[in-house]
């Protein structure tokens, strides 16, 4: 709970300084900029009674310059565990957009970011135990990430090659490791179209001014360098050794066969059915 409740704020967004909504200078206010959303701010994680507000406050513990705003609600983290946090959110941004671009090209068939969502999900399997059971969905990659799933298993996946796991039986995107406690994703057909779409919510300014200045990443940033725990040069560095293994396991996978047809229906059955062997 204690470490949910650091990167839970990473996720927060607020967009008073673009002129695109400029609309939100006028209230003069810091307040929550979520669609529908009349909420305001606040640093208590506590039940509510909703009838007695104009809308929920949207807890938070940092603003969007990484700063603690309420001291008490600082968890401490070692700076190991931080860093961690870090390299894990921004190793999983540039997979996404190596992939997405792979997707878009025809070299894979199908593929989801997950993009502004890192804080969640670095958040909540950062506090869960490592035994713990996860039932992710497929926008839930960076907790699978953080477990330890590595960049080779993620390409081979939405490759499905001979290597993945699932040999080539699931969409991409659709991971899952017994051994790391994550069960298999699975998704519905037909009735996400509208969500898969940014724009059908907000313009692309909005979404661009959250993506350069309120992004959760920017925020734990913010926050590493105020401790003194990340520079330009460490940032730099990791830039590089971040892009090089992503696009080196992206090579690997690309250049994996396909698995063999008669490992589609193994590992399937307890006991393989006649007219199948």
């Amino acid at each position: 709970m204690i470490v949910r409740r650091l990167l839970r704020s990473c996720l927060t967004s607020q967009f008073s300084e673009a002129s695109s909504i400029s609309t939100h200078d006028n209230l003069g206010e810091d307040r929550p900029q979520f669609p529908g959303s009349r909420s305001q701010w606040t640093e208590k994680l506590e039940f509510i009674q909703p009838d007695i507000y104009d809308g929920i406050p949207v807890y938070r513990v940092m603003n969007t310059k990484g700063q603690i705003i309420d001291q008490t609600q600082d968890p401490q983290l070692p700076e190991e565990t931080v860093v961690k946090m870090y390299k894990v959110m921004t190793q999983l941004n540039s997979m996404d957009r190596i992939m997405y671009e792979s997707q878009r090209q025809g070299r894979i068939s199908f593929y989801m970011t997950n993009f502004g969502e890192e804080g969640t999900h670095i958040g909540s399997a950062a506090a869960l135990n490592p035994k713990d059971l996860i039932f992710g969905q497929y926008r839930e990659a960076g907790t699978l990430l953080w477990r330890g799933f590595s960049l080779d298993q993620f390409m081979n996946q939405c490759y499905g090659n001979c290597e993945d796991l699932g040999k080539g039986r699931q969409m991409p995107v659709h991971y899952g490791s017994k051994d790391l406690n994550f069960v298999t994703i699975s998704s519905p057909l037909g009735t996400q179209m509208p969500q898969d779409d940014s724009t059908a919510y907000r313009s692309v300014d909005e979404v661009r001014y959250w993506d350069e200045r309120d992004h959760p990443i920017a925020r734990l940033k913010y926050y590493l360098v105020s401790k003194g725990w990340w520079d330009d040069a460490k940032e730099k560095a990791w830039k590089e050794q971040n892009k090089k293994e992503v696009l080196q396991a992206f090579a690997r996978a690309e250049k994996k066969l396909k698995p063999n047809w008669t490992e589609l229906f193994k590992d399937v059955y307890h006991e393989m059915p006649q007219h199948l062997r």
